[in-house]
């Protein structure tokens, strides 16, 4: 599923900077909702064939903090340097900062470094009057006197991997559950996410309304566990690679109705299929690694290059020199990192 992965971290990168070679690719919103997928799919994979026994839990935990971590205090450390630089989003956090009381200071601070929370802030405004107001919708101007809360973060489109950590913290004992109970709180997270649309409210940062996704995942999971010695011995697979490809390059020229939520059918079905003829494929693996330090560093890079000169819709530009610092990032940080991570990993079993 690598490519998959590529593409998607691509479009969020044409969200941000425009077209990318003349294809729009799909909304970043709908891309980032496509990795809770994969997300959950490859969770439930990991805790039910990698991590089992006793001390499996503790072992998923601390190589999920080894996984995610070091390549966001790189982005973070070096956005940091960049906005003390005088360049980057000169949101006024430092007042911001000096009006609120302690504990919501050391809550900002807190989950500015650890990953954990990031995602709230985005359903916050705050005014250094009367303080914060919950659940807004961040599509909208913020009212007078208030600014989005979401600046406050540092690396902010950091804050969907945020909202994957409050999975992760449930996975070990949702992959444990029966499909009925799966299927009740695949129900409840729709019902959260249809009965906020109705009363007008944004819900894409809200994670009782996004678990659905996670779900859909960990669905596909299963029907690979069920069967996968059948899916193994496929061999005419690849064509799936390519459909799944051209939808997402193409994504905006369907103009189908309900287009969003066929496409996200179509990829829910197509897990496993696309892991059971991509699973052993290295160099489609490594392209799919490149999506994690693509999605974090993508817009720091936007706001260099801009910096020197070039405009902030040539999205072309911006890739090139995004996935030539992911793939920095890749080889030196988190390849070694990920070979230690997988030692971990054959000591605990």
């Amino acid at each position: 599923m690598g490519i998959l992965r590529f593409l998607l971290a691509v479009s969020v990168v044409a969200a941000h900077s425009g077209p990318i070679f003349g294809a729009p690719f799909m909304p970043g919103t709908f891309a980032v909702e496509t990795f809770f997928m994969i997300s959950g799919f490859y969770m439930s994979l990991i805790l039910t064939d990698k991590y089992v026994g006793p001390g499996s839990t503790w072992s998923f935990y601390s190589n999920r903090y080894l996984r995610l971590y070091p390549t966001y205090f790189v982005v973070l450390i070096a956005t940091w340097m960049w906005i003390l630089s005088g360049h980057g989003n000169q949101v006024p956090w430092q007042a911001a900062y000096e009006k609120m009381q302690s504990w919501q200071q050391a809550v900002f601070v807190f989950s500015n470094w650890t990953l954990i929370g990031l995602d709230i802030p985005r359903l916050l405004h705050f005014s250094p009057d009367t303080g914060f107001l919950a659940f807004v919708d961040a599509t909208k101007p913020a009212p007078a006197g208030f600014f989005w809360a979401g600046d406050l973060t540092t690396v902010w489109q950091a804050w969907s991997v945020g909202l994957e950590i409050w999975f992760y913290l449930t996975a070990p004992f949702l992959v444990r559950r029966n499909l009925g109970w799966l299927l009740v709180l695949a129900a409840a997270s729709m019902g959260v996410k249809v009965y906020l649309k109705t009363q007008g409210i944004y819900s894409y940062e809200f994670l009782p309304a996004q678990f659905v996704f996670f779900i859909f995942g960990m669905f596909g999971h299963r029907f690979w566990r069920a069967y996968r010695q059948t899916l193994g011995q496929q061999k005419h697979l690849g064509w799936l690679v390519v459909i799944t490809a051209l939808l997402t390059m193409f994504f905006p020229w369907w103009q189908l109705p309900l287009q969003r939520w066929i496409y996200y059918v179509l990829i829910a079905c197509s897990l496993p299929f696309l892991f059971a003829c991509t699973r052993k494929i290295g160099w489609d693996r490594w392209i799919g690694n490149l999506s994690y330090p693509i999605y974090l560093v993508h817009v720091l890079m936007k706001d260099v290059v801009v910096s020197l000169g070039v405009r902030d819709s040539n999205g072309e530009v911006i890739l090139l020199a995004t996935l030539a610092v992911a793939a920095a990032v890749l080889r030196w940080l988190e390849e070694p990192l990920d070979a230690w991570r997988q030692k971990r990993i054959a000591a605990a079993q």
